[in-house]
């Protein structure tokens, strides 16, 4: 099933797509990692709606009784819940996955992040070459920037590779691996 934008009042808005794809910073950028989320919740939506309108239909049905169709009505939503609950476990597992891998990147420890290349290398040189003061507003300036590539290029090594004794380093590592997480 597409993502139904259509809202359909005897449905309950909780399972309405649009709590995903109206949230404020959903956007091109996001979509990719929440779709199959609104995908699930637009499946659930419509299988609820589907179901509420054969039931509709089925109790116009003269020729049966009132216990069969209340059996048709039930075998129809098992057939519906079953494919729902199938999307949304996937949706969820998609999810779980996701948050999984980006924690994993996030708690790297940032000595990995050292040998990124000759650039590390100039980095650590180009603030070797600074005098203290220079080289730690350099270095807040990066991390206020939001320069990843400075701040672990520098504090991701030794601090005697970029000029820093242990007085100057240990508390900008400190700094670093908080907001790494």
């Amino acid at each position: 099933m597409s993502i139904n934008k259509e809202v359909k009042s005897y449905v309950s808005p909780t399972l309405h797509p649009g709590n995903i794809t109206g949230m404020k910073n959903y956007s091109d950028e996001t979509q990719g990692f929440v779709d199959h989320a609104a995908e699930a919740l637009s499946e659930c939506y419509q299988s609820v709606a589907a179901v509420i309108e054969a039931r509709k239909k089925i109790r116009l049905d003269d020729s049966r009784t009132d216990r069969a169709k209340v059996i048709q009505t039930a075998e129809l939503a098992d057939k519906y819940s079953e494919r729902a609950r199938k999307k949304a476990e996937l949706s969820w597992q998609r999810l779980t996955d996701g948050i999984n891998y980006t924690e994993k990147e996030l708690t790297k420890p940032v000595e990995e992040y050292a040998g990124i290349g000759n650039v590390a290398t100039e980095i650590r040189a180009h603030l070797k070459n600074m005098k203290q003061g220079e080289r730690m507003k350099f270095l807040s300036e990066a991390l206020d920037k939001g320069d990843e590539r400075t701040i672990k290029s520098a504090l991701g090594a030794p601090g005697y590779l970029s000029g820093m004794g242990e007085p100057e380093h240990t508390p900008c590592v400190r700094i670093d691996v908080a907001l790494t997480f």
